[in-house]
This record gives C-alpha cells, structure tokens and sequence, in this order.
C-alpha cells in the first residue's frame, strides 16, 4: 500500500431472497481509502495466458472488500475508477509489520 492513500469508490450490491429467489438489491456506492495501480509487466506475465488480454489493476486499502467467489450468493464489488468498472476477483493479505494491507486484483468490466 502507498503510504499516501487516496479516495476511490466501490458499488456494492447486496442479494435478499424473494419469495424463494434472490435478486439483487438497489447498489450503494462506498468511499475508501488506499491505492489503485495497474499491473506490472511481470504480474501480467505471470497470468494464465487467456486472461493476459483482460485489463487488470491491484488495489491497496486497509478496508476489506468483497471478492468474486464462484457459486456465491455474495456479489463482488466493483471498483469505479476513471470512467471503468473492475471487478474484485482476488485477493492477498500483506502483513508485514510496516503497512499491513490487502491487496485485491480486479478485472475490467466496461465503462461506468
């Protein structure tokens, strides 16, 4: 994480079951704090080569944020950063004594 976090946004969509369906909520966009950086040329290479053509960005915060997990009933949580939506698909928990953080990958998803 930076040591000079700043605001960024996520939309979060929470799921309520209706009438024996879950369908999903009204989005509520949420401020945090921390970073949001492309990845390096050695991330990229280090991808599953099907997925090296999909932008990609890490974001830094303290905050915990949703990630997309396959069979959940959870939504994951999009992060709206220069006109785009990215999805939060992964994340790594850093603790290493200077800044502990976590940090998640997240996956375009078009124009906000």
């Amino acid at each position: 994480m930076s040591l000079f976090p700043k605001p960024f946004t996520i939309e979060r969509v929470s799921r309520a079951l209706v009438r024996g369906t879950y369908v999903d909520g009204t989005p509520v966009q949420l401020t945090f704090q921390g970073t949001v950086q492309p990845l390096s040329g050695e991330d990229i290479a280090n991808l599953e080569p099907a997925s090296r053509s999909i932008g990609k960005v890490w974001i830094r915060t303290t905050s915990v944020l949703r990630k997309r997990i396959d069979g959940s009933l959870e939504k994951a949580d999009v992060l709206i950063h220069d006109g785009r939506r990215w999805e939060v698909i992964d994340n790594m928990n850093f603790d290493n004594g200077l800044i502990p953080h976590h940090k998640y990958l997240a996956e375009y998803r078009g124009k906000a």
